[in-house]
């Protein structure tokens, strides 16, 4: 194995030290979209990385995005140590690095983000996992779907009410006997008319 970081792998423990493997799995190798926050996040790190290889060549030909002052990968455990020094310098409980994964699914799925979206971004191999890892945010989907079934048939019922007084307003313009009143056919375009003006947002 090379020590090199070959595009697509994954950074594992062999023995006590860290070398680039092949990831877990096939769905392991794919296409992450960034928000603009994550981006430019990484951009100023890229340019940081440049001002810093100039008088450190390690770290500017190292081709990892984050190292250590080696240029080299950086222990997993002093990632989630300087987390946690910075989650308790700004009054906040410790998390892993690892726990802003769940963070982001969980909050994707309460917005209603659909789980095939979430598990395509996890990287799981199928929807299964992702519902049962996540099968918490349940209730709270559920609210959410009954919260819209709520506002779809309440609209639906607004219309068709406003459907049914346009008719009954009609009716009690003309006289649908005829007797004195339009013809039959004008009568039928005051009906018709007033349904269509009681379907307009």
């Amino acid at each position: 194995m090379s020590t090199w970081p070959p595009a697509g792998s994954s950074l594992g423990r062999r023995g006590e030290g860290l070398v680039f493997v092949e990831p877990k799995t096939p769905r392991s190798r794919r296409t992450v979209h960034l928000t603009r926050l994550a981006a430019d996040a990484l951009a100023e790190q890229a340019r940081w990385q440049q001002e810093r290889g100039q008088a450190q060549p390690a770290l500017a030909g190292s081709g990892l995005v984050f190292t250590n002052l080696s240029g080299g990968p950086i222990e997993p455990g002093n990632v989630n140590a300087n987390l946690s020094r910075l989650l308790v310098g700004a009054g906040l409980p410790r998390i892993r690095v690892h726990d802003l994964r769940h963070t982001t699914a969980t909050t994707l799925l309460e917005a209603g983000v659909h789980p095939k979206v979430v598990q395509d971004l996890l990287g799981h191999s199928t929807i299964a996992i992702t519902l049962d890892t996540y099968s918490h945010v349940a209730p709270t989907l559920h609210l959410q779907a009954v919260s819209e079934l709520q506002r779809l048939l309440a609209g639906a019922s607004a219309t068709m009410n406003g459907v049914l007084k346009a008719g009954l307003i009609a009716d009690s313009l003309v006289d649908p006997t005829n007797r004195g009143g339009p013809p039959r056919r004008s009568w039928r375009r005051v009906r018709e008319s007033a349904i269509r003006r009681s379907q307009r947002p």
